[in-house]
């Protein structure tokens, strides 16, 4: 194939759209077909579009560009072709387009979904737009770093209207994607921002580098192993699937929270099944089992959105934020408690009570739903989920 002004119009489409599937780069590649011969245009077939890949990642690899291929973790036998850079920081470029606040906001959203919001009851891997807008602020390490660069930041960080428009932006560009949350919290109500399949795969090596410190090759992990520690499991933040050995972010894992194997929808059905084959008989009637630690796979806990519940769904964007809202709920029961007392000063308490108790639920509306007020005083970052109940059930038999 003589590479010609058809591959270089195929390379000009990738860098348009960034990231294609072949369904969506079918009808390009036949418009630059017909274009490029209209006497006699060749149609687009799967062979054609992959001679035209590889004749472009030749043509891009002196620039350290490549369009590197994905599997879908939501779309069985779907795969995504992203144009990524190969050499330099992803954040970095974002610093061409984004000022020093946006990328430090970028950071702090990328650490609430792999790190202080990624637990290992739930592995969500997302943040409430709600949680999202509360980090516009910059935290005193990132304004003292930003001094000692010569950065042009402002120190502060960023309004809330700015944060907004910063989201916006990285949902425009591929980095974020919105979702309307997949649990029944109030992400459900509010939506959740999720790393976007071409966040994944251009900041791959930055998330691996970031939140799975102490491991050599991370990506050779295929999962992890079965005898993995809470401990170990706490510095392993970025998992993969055991089938197709790429990120995992969407999918299922073993009902052993200490096993660390995950798999994407669609990946764990084609294991299982070409697993159910080999065994055959008695073996393959008894069900699917862990691959590591031969659990029973019930397909009941998952990655991503649908790990989250309503009650188990917890505010894990600052520390201080949340021990500011336990100080509030400990301020209106004492206030309660002693307007309960007779007498004016008991009235006047009384008041001062219903009023701070307006100003919380005022403060407080984007909150999760809990009927007591000991759920909104729970330390965080405690597991997003699990004890719920069992304190339901030790007031019931008190």
């Amino acid at each position: 194939m003589v590479y010609g002004d058809a591959n270089r119009a195929f390379i000009q489409a990738f860098f348009a759209h960034r990231v294609l599937t072949y369904a969506e780069a079918e009808p390009i590649v036949s418009a630059i077909l017909a274009a490029h011969t209209p006497a006699a245009p060749l149609p687009c077939t799967p062979g054609l579009f992959q001679t035209y890949l590889a004749a472009a990642n030749t043509a891009l690899l002196p620039y350290d560009f490549e369009i590197r291929q994905t599997p879908s973790q939501t779309v069985p036998r779907t795969t995504h072709y992203i144009l990524t850079n190969t050499t330099s920081d992803p954040l970095i470029q974002l610093a061409t387009t984004h000022t020093a606040d946006e990328i430090a906001f970028l950071r702090r959203l990328l650490d609430v979904i792999f790190d202080t919001g990624n637990t290992r009851q739930q592995e969500v891997y997302a943040i409430s737009s709600l949680e999202a807008l509360r980090l516009h602020k910059n935290l005193p390490g990132e304004i003292a770093a930003q001094t000692q660069g010569g950065g042009a930041s402002g120190g502060v960080g960023l309004s809330m209207k700015e944060a907004d428009l910063a989201l916006g932006k990285f949902c425009e560009e591929g980095w974020l994607a919105r979702t309307r949350g997949g649990g029944g919290g109030r992400s459900s109500k509010t939506g959740n921002y999720v790393l976007s399949i071409r966040g994944l795969t251009e900041l791959k090596q930055y998330l691996i580098d970031t939140y799975n410190t102490g491991e050599k090759n991370a990506n050779e992990d295929g999962g992890g192993a079965g005898s993995a520690s809470p401990d170990a499991d706490a510095q392993k933040r970025v998992r993969f699937c055991f089938g197709c050995k790429d990120i995992i972010t969407i999918g299922q894992r073993c009902d052993d929270l200490d096993c660390g194997v995950r798999f994407h929808d669609a990946c764990k059905e084609g294991y299982f099944a070409t697993q159910g084959r080999r065994r055959g008989g008695a073996a393959a009637a008894a069900g699917d089992v862990c691959p590591e630690c031969s659990v029973a796979w019930t397909g009941e806990t998952f990655v991503g959105e649908r790990a989250e519940t309503g009650r188990q769904r917890r505010n894990v964007t600052s520390g201080g934020a949340r021990r500011g809202g336990a100080a509030k709920v400990s301020v209106a029961k004492q206030l309660r408690a002693n307007g309960k007392g007779k007498g004016r000063a008991g009235g006047a308490v009384g008041a001062s009570s219903q009023r701070v108790a307006r100003r919380r639920r005022g403060d407080d509306e984007d909150e999760d739903d809990d009927d007591d007020d000991d759920n909104d005083e729970e330390v965080v970052g405690q597991g997003r989920g699990g004890d719920d109940d069992d304190e339901e059930e030790e007031e019931d038999s008190e």
